[in-house]
């Protein structure tokens, strides 16, 4: 994302500060603006203040009292086990939330450290394996331990906090779903569509009856290298961007992670593969996560069968997923090794 910097003879620049004032706050020598919003009913304004301070604006009324509160709770067990993370801050009345123009406002630490997003290039793969085990490390460590009602942006079944805002009353895969689904109608493929919903139905059927019995964890949410810290020594040692946080069961947020990361829907691995090399290779990075997972989790058995279907559904469903196939959709040079692709998920057995 664009990172602006605010001019001090702006009017933005002295709202930012008539804010800031509530928070104690009374000057600035940098305010760096980013906008994260997603859409003119989701406006994310976020305002970087002397690398000290995030100061945020959502129209979205998701971070309430309670739920900041909640979050600070969670950063805290972040920093009890070695990571730093950005507490939330309250204004000088006592309210983490500040009212502005129909907005709330709310301000936190800022981590001044690289991101994992920057360092990407040189040590990819060991990135992806220091966040596996972090995360699994941390599933084992609070496995079950004060759970709260939020739920995180990976559940499917319940709703997390910015599904709830879709009006849908869906969570986040079934809306990606629905979409593939879509998509492959209007590229002509109504057969394959079909298949990919009953799959979809299937795998859900199977999950219903036990999700809620599976041990669960409360998570971060969204470990994507632009939300990780790193040191001089491209070691991960923070994490911030809590919005997406919530508890999960963990073979669910286990069977995420395990694939996040491994693109290989791009240009040069269509080129170079026929569709059943395309999937070995996306089926071996999962499994070598897998193996990795296991170092540090310990899984019941009832609870590994759950890991392979929701790693299932994440295969057809995840945004990353669906995003790309609809986008390789409408291109006549690939479209063809997509479905192909698609055709070979929906047979393959993870297990």
């Amino acid at each position: 994302m664009e990172i602006i910097q605010i001019s001090k003879e702006s009017s933005q620049y002295n709202q930012v500060l008539d804010l800031l004032r509530q928070f104690d706050i009374h000057s600035a020598k940098c305010i760096e603006f980013v906008d994260s919003s997603q859409g003119e009913d989701d406006i994310r304004h976020n305002y970087i203040i002397d690398k000290k301070y995030v100061l945020r604006l959502n129209s979205a009324k998701v971070m309430t009292e309670e739920r900041l509160t909640e979050l600070n709770t969670l950063i805290e067990r972040y920093r009890s086990f070695g990571m730093k993370a950005p507490l939330f801050l309250k204004a000088e009345n006592g309210s983490f939330v500040v009212e502005q123009d129909g907005k709330n406002c709310y301000l936190s630490e800022y981590l001044d450290l690289p991101l994992a997003e920057d360092v990407k290039f040189r040590c990819r793969e060991d990135l992806i394996r220091q966040r596996l085990v972090f995360i699994s490390r941390f599933a084992q460590t609070f496995k079950n331990v004060d759970l709260v009602e939020t739920v995180s942006m990976f559940s499917i079944f319940d709703l997390a906090p910015y599904d709830k805002l879709s009006g849908l009353d869906i969570d986040e895969k079934q809306e990606n779903l629905n979409q593939l689904v879509a998509d492959l109608t209007q590229a002509g493929y109504v057969e394959l569509a079909q298949k990919v919903n009953a799959k979809n139905e299937e795998l859900r059927r199977q999950l219903k009856p036990i999700y809620k019995e599976l041990p669960r964890c409360v998570f971060q949410g969204d470990e994507n290298f632009s939300n990780l810290c790193v040191d001089e020594n491209d070691r991960i040692v923070g994490l911030f961007d809590f919005n997406m946080s919530g508890t999960e069961v963990i073979a669910n947020y286990l069977a995420n992670n395990a694939f996040m990361g491994h693109f290989c829907y791009e240009d040069e691995i269509l080129d170079k593969h026929t569709p059943k090399e395309v999937l070995q290779i996306l089926l071996d990075a999962f499994h070598q996560s897998t193996a990795l997972i296991c170092e540090h989790y310990s899984f019941t058995e009832q609870e590994f069968s759950a890991y392979l279907l929701y790693g299932k559904i994440a295969m057809i469903s995840a945004y990353w997923n669906t995003s790309t196939f609809g986008e390789y959709l409408q291109q006549e040079k690939y479209k063809d090794k997509i479905v192909t692709i698609i055709e070979l998920i929906l047979a393959e057995d993870l297990s």
